[in-house]
């Protein structure tokens, strides 16, 4: 039975426990690598390295097809917020397996957006008839699926972090290497990781309008039937969307390469204690 219950406990979970042990790291503000010598610091920051080219080269290697490029991107942002969302929910459908009749415990759900949903509660945000103000919408998505939490998370790890950089500045006589092996760690990807948890705030405020199914059908009249326009087949990507979706990748590659420039391998700071 047991084993039947952590059935859905799937990388979502483990994504939120990476989440928790980030900010862990954050919080101590202790050297996140356990044994700093020279040669493992090396090792590590060029398997970074490496991931990182890896990384930007799956970007850049269907240019300058960018529907391919912005789906990959909206995909991460979505995996990263979303299995979030689906650790709290899993949890709570494995506690009301294992207490059944205990616990009253509600999941999470979702419904279909750029329909009509058979409730009036739903904030209708792709319906630009029916959708009410911001606040509104920001009410309801938050009552019914949590979105709130996400950008709360990301708003208090980017507290810890302002307040661990200002304490390097105030204590620190190495304070490149410092926050190179603490808080701005490359391979924490907290810069990659923090804007993308306020996706969902961002669709709330900024929904895609979805008109109806019969605007984008066109009739056939060879077959006298309606087929959807040649426009409606293709996605329709928002440029300042895609920015948002891609500059966190790009300006954590950045500082990784910045940080490489320093070479945190050579020059060792005594203040972490490390041993040659």
């Amino acid at each position: 039975m047991f084993q039947h219950c952590l059935r859905p406990f799937n990388n979502t979970v483990f994504k939120a426990i990476s989440l928790v042990l980030v900010a862990i790291c954050v919080m101590s503000g202790q050297s996140v690598l356990a044994n700093p010598g020279k040669g493992s610091v090396l090792a590590v920051f060029i398997s970074l390295c490496i991931r990182g080219v890896i990384a930007r080269h799956s970007e850049f290697k269907d240019w300058p097809d960018f529907d391919k490029v912005w789906n990959m991107r909206r995909r991460t942002a979505t995996n990263t917020w979303l299995g979030l969302h689906f650790a709290i929910d899993t949890v709570k459908a494995v506690m009301s397996t294992l207490f059944p009749g205990r616990l009253d415990i509600r999941p999470l759900g979702f419904e279909v957006s750029g329909v009509t949903e058979p409730t009036e509660d739903s904030a209708h945000e792709r319906d630009k008839t029916r959708r009410p103000g911001w606040l509104k919408r920001l009410q309801i998505l938050h009552r019914k699926e949590g979105i709130l939490w996400h950008p709360l998370i990301a708003t208090a790890l980017i507290a810890l972090m302002v307040y661990q950089v200002v304490r390097l500045i105030k204590a620190s006589d190495t304070f490149w290497h410092d926050l190179i092996f603490t808080v701005g760690y490359p391979g924490l990807g907290l810069i990659e990781l923090l804007p993308l948890l306020f996706t969902p705030l961002c669709y709330a405020l900024f929904p895609p309008t979805m008109p109806s199914r019969r605007e984008r059908m066109e009739l056939d009249k060879e077959r006298n039937i309606y087929l959807p326009q040649s426009a409606a087949t293709k996605m329709n990507w928002v440029g300042m969307t895609n920015m948002f979706l891609a500059m966190p990748h790009l300006v954590g590659f950045i500082w990784l390469i910045f940080a490489m420039t320093k070479a945190p391998w050579d020059t060792v700071p005594k203040s972490l204690g490390i041993v040659e």
